[in-house]
């Protein structure tokens, strides 16, 4: 492996990391609205950049469907994802704008409204659930094709993203979590973190064979 290879890979990591620790952040801690907006903003972005590495690390210089099929369908889900945030900060944004200048016979009309619009939100965040779970499922099957000590993330993220689809097909259209069940998408995130680490690893012993500075 060389300079420039140890050096994707490292940043590849990093990506990986930092999406992920944007995901935890947005999703548990409590911040002002304009921190957690660009949170939001940030995250798709953050996957779309990550996506082709976690791919070419899974090929590693070898021909493989499974792994550039995995790095497309992570690429159309950070795509999603950010069409998700924006449809959802305008909508909420312009039209409780609307609502609170109304008189009281206006806002008994918007609020159907805005009620019937975030069903196209719904919409893009089941696109976002459905991309990122089949890069998911896929990377791991890559994984556990690889052998060794990666077919035991590869099996974890089978049944973490397995699990995950089949509940939000199972309650579709409307999200698990609203559904009386629960939402996998923390586990979703913790297993790219995982994955994240690996590749950074993976990177620092093939640097360290190399002689590279790490």
């Amino acid at each position: 492996m060389n300079h420039n290879t140890v050096g994707f890979y490292r940043w590849t990591g990093v990506l990986g990391l930092l999406a992920t620790a944007v995901f935890l952040a947005k999703t548990f801690l409590p911040m002002p609205d304009k921190v957690h907006l660009l949170l939001c903003m940030s995250f798709g972005p953050l996957v779309v950049a990550g996506a082709p590495g976690m791919a070419r690390f899974m090929k590693r210089g070898r021909m493989g469907l499974l792994p550039d099929a995995a790095g497309l369908f992570a690429i159309v889900a950070g795509a999603f994802h950010l069409a998700m945030v924006c449809v959802q900060t305008t909508t909420i944004m312009i039209m409780r704008d609307r609502i609170v200048a109304a008189d009281e016979a206006a806002k008994a009309a918007l609020r159907p409204i805005l009620s019937g619009v975030f069903t196209v939100q719904l919409g893009l965040c089941f696109c976002w659930d459905l991309f990122i779970a089949l890069a998911t499922l896929l990377f791991s099957i890559a994984l556990i094709r690889s052998g060794g000590k990666h077919a035991l993330l590869g099996t974890l993220g089978l049944c973490i993203g397995g699990t995950f689809l089949a509940l939000k097909l199972w309650t579709y259209p409307i999200p698990p979590g609203e559904a009386g069940l629960f939402d996998l998408g923390p586990g979703v995130g913790a297993w790219y973190m995982l994955f994240s680490l690996v590749i950074l690893l993976s990177a620092k012993i093939a640097a360290q064979e190399a002689r590279v500075p790490t």
